[in-house]
């Protein structure tokens, strides 16, 4: 497994951590934290793992956080143009992202060959 897949895989778990906790209603310090560690990171990683490259670099992981922070910020504006809905826009937000990490982590290699078979 590449080290940009096994970030993927990561931010997945990350991901589907801070879905069931939105999805048990639980509140608290964890939530609080994972979900701002998901925020500042899964969103613009998932953005960023189109790119073909299998580096992961100081300055992609600085694309990745602002790409995040840009992606929380439109969430933001959207929320306030379209009435004040947090709970279904952070629900909304948790499944595109985890969707599109899924689909990052199933594609092909540039190789041809799928995300189980390592190299």
């Amino acid at each position: 497994m590449t080290r940009q897949r096994a970030v993927t895989a990561v931010l997945l778990a990350l991901t589907v951590a801070v879905a069931a906790l939105q999805l048990a209603h639980v509140d608290g310090a964890i939530r609080t934290l994972l979900y701002l560690a998901f925020a500042l990171t899964a969103p613009g990683w998932a953005v960023t793992a189109v790119s073909p490259t299998d580096r992961v670099s100081s300055l992609r992981a600085s694309v990745t956080v602002a790409t995040s922070i840009a992606v929380q910020l439109v969430a933001a504006e959207s929320m306030l143009l379209l009435g004040w809905h947090p709970v279904p826009a952070g629900t909304a937000l948790v499944a595109v992202t985890g969707l599109a990490l899924a689909v990052h982590l199933v594609r092909p290699n540039r190789s041809g060959r799928h995300a189980a078979v390592t190299r």
